[in-house]
């Protein structure tokens, strides 16, 4: 397996960056929904603290993996798909960027 994306396939790293940003927001969402129901006291206070530690984590392999992208092949899986379902596809792709670095700005 190829470290590096190619015409082909996409490589271990952007694999393993698609990952890592899929962990990071399985842990995300029912840390938030947690705290919602905490009192405020030292407890509440450390897994706040958990919390934005892992949403810069999230946020910055975002910006990482945006570069990455930007740097390396996309892999031509586009034979069989018609052009319209091209177009959702990328604007699938933008959307849910969009919407990783809005939810890691904003808390």
């Amino acid at each position: 397996m190829s470290v590096l994306n190619n015409k082909s396939i996409y490589g271990l790293l952007t694999k393993l960056f698609h990952w890592l940003t899929a962990a990071g927001l399985i842990v995300q969402i029912p840390l938030g929904f947690y705290l919602v129901d905490l009192d405020f006291d030292q407890f509440r206070v450390d897994i706040e603290n958990y919390h934005i530690l892992f949403g810069l984590i999230l946020f910055y392999t975002t910006l990482i993996r945006l570069t990455f992208k930007l740097l390396s092949p996309t892999p031509n899986f586009n034979d069989n798909a018609f052009p319209g379902q091209k177009v959702l596809a990328k604007l699938n792709h933008f959307f849910l960027y969009f919407t990783l670095l809005t939810i890691t700005t904003s808390g």
